[in-house]
């Protein structure tokens, strides 16, 4: 069994971050080891996602064979 986070990120991810709240109100940022691995899943054009309505909006010129795409 193995327990899988799912991030949504946009530019650069260099360094994994644990934010915790600290008792006066604020923040502690720390850094924790690299993960092993990364997984990376594109979303675009007439992705399996399309069925599902959460593919990315294309405009006209780009594979757009229907104008339900």
């Amino acid at each position: 069994y193995t327990l899988m986070q799912a991030i949504a990120a946009e530019g650069d991810v260099t360094t994994p971050v644990v934010v915790q709240p600290s008792g006066d109100g604020g923040a502690v940022i720390s850094t924790t080891s690299e993960p092993e691995y990364y997984f990376v899943i594109a979303l675009a054009g007439q992705s399996n996602s399309m069925s599902f309505g959460e593919g990315l909006p294309l405009p006209d010129t780009y594979d757009r064979p229907d104008p339900r795409i």
